[in-house]
């Protein structure tokens, strides 16, 4: 068995999608010995899940989802490093995309990942592939980027979540795995909320 750890590192200053809350880790050292740290950061920091109630109120938040929904086989895709996912990248690897619940989009901009533009010229999804995927019958997509698209991402987001999928972003280390993985990405019970970071791993 192999694992392979597909998260990135969450630091203090570290940059994040326009708009999104800083992240702070701050430690102190107590009197009686005992380290205590504190976390402030935005539920889209690093890699992260988003649900569908990112879009849709009512929807459940992360804690009510089953852990079924973060661990489950998937699909790894090649998919173009310079322009959006259209239906005919997607068409030759049919067989193995219905054959699995859960898709990864290895593009390999997650080594552009704390550089400048890794935020806002990502490769994206198109509205057509997505509109194939949600017809597929894909649960979850995870991806190297961070956002699905990075013009017209509330329409994507909206195919996506309107078809109950999940969305695993800026995922990082896609580019020796299998063809067909294990994924777990299990957010934090963070009650009422969109969105968790999560430790993502591959198991084969």
């Amino acid at each position: 068995m192999k694992l392979q750890d597909l998260t990135h590192p969450l630091c203090s200053g570290m940059a994040v999608y326009p708009g999104d809350p800083t992240v702070a880790l701050t430690s102190h050292l107590g009197e009686d010995g005992y380290l205590t740290s504190a976390i402030s950061l935005g539920a889209h920091s690093g890699t992260h899940i988003d649900m569908p109630l990112h879009r849709i109120a009512g929807t459940p938040s992360v804690e009510q989802a089953s852990l079924e929904r973060f661990v489950l086989p998937c699909t790894v895709v090649d998919a173009p490093p310079h322009r959006d996912l259209e239906v005919s990248d997607l068409e030759s690897v049919q067989a193995g995309i219905d054959s699995c619940p859960g898709l990864l989009l290895r593009t390999g901009w997650s080594a552009r990942y704390q550089t400048p533009g890794f935020y806002e010229e990502h490769p994206g999804i198109s509205p057509g592939a997505a509109r194939w995927l949600v017809e597929r019958g894909v649960t979850l997509v995870g991806m190297e980027t961070p956002s699905v698209h990075a013009m017209l991402h509330q329409q994507v987001h909206d195919i996506f979540f309107e078809g109950d999928v999940l969305l695993l972003e800026s995922l990082a280390n896609l580019s020796d795995l299998p063809s067909r993985v294990t994924l777990c990405a299990v957010p934090l019970p963070l009650q009422g909320l969109e969105a968790s970071p999560v430790r993502a791993f591959a198991i084969w």
